[in-house]
C-alpha cells in the first residue's frame, strides 16, 4: 500500500515538472516566433516538444489512474476481509418488549401531530 503511494506522489510531482516545463516551453516558443524570422525551425521544434510533452502528460494521467485504481481495489479488498472478520450483531432477545414501545413511541408522535395540527 505504501509503494503504491509513493509511486502515486512521485507521478503527481513529476507531472506538476512536465506542466512548469511547457508552461515555459509555450513561453519560449512566443518569443522565439516573435523576435526572428530566422528562427522559424526553432518554433517548429518548439512545438513539436510541446507535443511531446501533451502526449507525455497524458500518458502520465493515464498511469495515475490507473495506479488510483489498483489502490482503491486493494484497499476495497483489505476493507472487505476486515468486514468479513468482524462478528455478527446480537440479535436482541426482547422483540415483544421493543415492539410495545415502539408502538408507543408511534402513538405518542400521532398524538403530539395532531396536538400541533390543531
Amino acid at each position: 500500500m505504501d509503494h503504491l503511494q509513493t509511486d502515486i506522489d512521485s507521478l503527481e510531482t513529476e507531472k506538476g515538472q512536465l506542466k512548469e516545463k511547457l508552461k515555459s516551453i509555450g513561453k519560449k516558443t512566443i518569443s522565439v516566433s516573435g523576435t526572428d524570422s530566422m528562427m522559424g525551425s526553432t518554433s517548429i521544434t518548439s512545438t513539436l516538444d510541446n507535443k511531446y510533452y501533451v502526449q507525455e502528460i497524458n500518458a502520465l494521467k493515464q498511469a495515475l489512474n490507473n495506479e488510483h485504481q489498483q489502490k482503491k481495489k486493494i484497499m476495497c479488498a483489505v476493507l472487505r476481509q476486515k468486514l468479513d472478520r468482524l462478528e455478527p450483531l446480537p440479535s436482541p432477545t426482547n422483540l415483544k418488549s421493543l415492539d410495545t414501545k415502539i408502538q408507543e413511541l408511534r402513538k405518542k408522535t400521532t398524538d403530539l401531530v395532531k396536538v400541533i395540527i390543531v
